[in-house]
């Protein structure tokens, strides 16, 4: 493996073998949990073999930050993977991977339910990475398989997820938990820099390389909303959505999902092309949108239709990533 030292690190693929095995990628999940005494969070890194870190804020005084003993393991694409359905199993998809080191194999339901066979689709860049599961796997040639019963965009990945991820793209198995490397809330959005190699050599052999990164802060990141329903009343256009949340969001019990926010506050927005026409901030999950707005917006757009975004909040991060539908200029409203 090869990386830049330039800011936005990118790993970029060199061929897989036992002897080369000694970087490690830095991945960032948004689903990472607090480390409880640093009151932080952490990001995480896969990597072949035991490997050793040194971290620094700046290019001096490296000091060992971690040894990484844990493995995950790393391939890529050979064939496309274009976009998909949220929150169904994609069985019509095959997907194409080379995975050299590891056996992939087929699950049960159960087990593929209970979160078994993920893995992150990535193009090297850190927090550019969609989580995906799959179901099934078969041995097309040596180090070769085609995978299908696809879920995608899992946590909260389905922001990322692109058009399509090209074939070549980086791959990363998840099964088992990634190594993190702790970073603290003051550090958030300051470039670190690593050294990285064997365990068994000190941080100053040639054979280290040097990496950096800026501290990013996906875990804090609201999640998208979802099912967004319009519907007409009376004098206006309500707008409705629900909440996804990024803390024990999962538990089936009665009652709404933990906030995992200081408080519920959205940002909507009504965009003509990528003009911003109106903005609101809502602190429940429904906007009413006055038909004098709607067609004062219209007439702004020389009447073609518009876009309508949401966004949920947070005080520590911003606004996360959009929800949007398009709105036709032929709604049959009350003028």
């Amino acid at each position: 493996m090869a990386t830049s030292k330039k800011k936005g690190m990118r790993i970029i693929p060199t061929p897989v073998s036992a002897k080369t095995n000694i970087r490690p990628k830095i991945i960032e999940k948004a689903r990472t949990p607090f480390h409880p005494e640093l009151k932080g969070w952490a990001f995480s890194v896969s990597e072949f073999s035991k490997t050793r870190w040194g971290a620094s804020d700046s290019l001096d005084d490296y000091a060992l930050a971690q040894v990484i003993t844990r493995q995950s393991y790393i391939g890529r694409l050979c064939s496309p993977l274009p976009a998909g359905p949220l929150g169904l199993i994609e069985f019509g998809t095959q997907l194409l991977v080379e995975m050299p080191n590891l056996q992939l194999s087929s699950i049960k339901l159960q087990a593929f339910l209970a979160g078994r066979n993920k893995m992150a689709i990535g193009d090297g860049f850190a927090g550019n990475w969609e989580i995906v599961q799959f179901q099934f796997a078969a041995l097309r040639e040596r180090g070769v398989y085609q995978l299908s019963g696809l879920l995608r965009g899992l946590h909260g990945s389905d922001a990322i997820m692109p058009a399509e991820w090209p074939s070549g793209s980086l791959l990363v198995t998840l099964d088992q938990a990634l190594p993190q490397i702790l970073a603290l809330p003051i550090q958030r959005g300051i470039e670190r820099h690593f050294r990285i190699g064997p365990a068994a050599k000190p941080l100053d052999d040639p054979i280290f390389q040097s990496a950096s990164q800026g501290v990013l802060n996906n875990l804090l990141r609201p999640y998208r909303p979802c099912h967004l329903q319009l519907r007409i009343k009376a004098e206006a256009i309500e707008f409705a959505w629900l909440r996804c949340g990024r803390v024990d969001a999962d538990l089936w019990h009665e009652g709404d999902i933990p906030l995992a926010e200081a408080a519920e506050r959205y940002r909507v927005r009504i965009l003509a092309q990528s003009e911003v026409l109106r903005e609101a901030y809502p602190e429940r999950p429904v906007w009413i949108y006055e038909n004098a707005w709607y067609i004062s917006d219209l007439k702004a757009n020389n009447m073609n239709g518009l876009r309508f975004e949401v966004a949920q909040l947070s005080d520590r991060f911003g606004p996360g990533p959009s929800a949007y539908m398009i709105i036709s200029e032929n709604l049959e409203i009350r003028a």
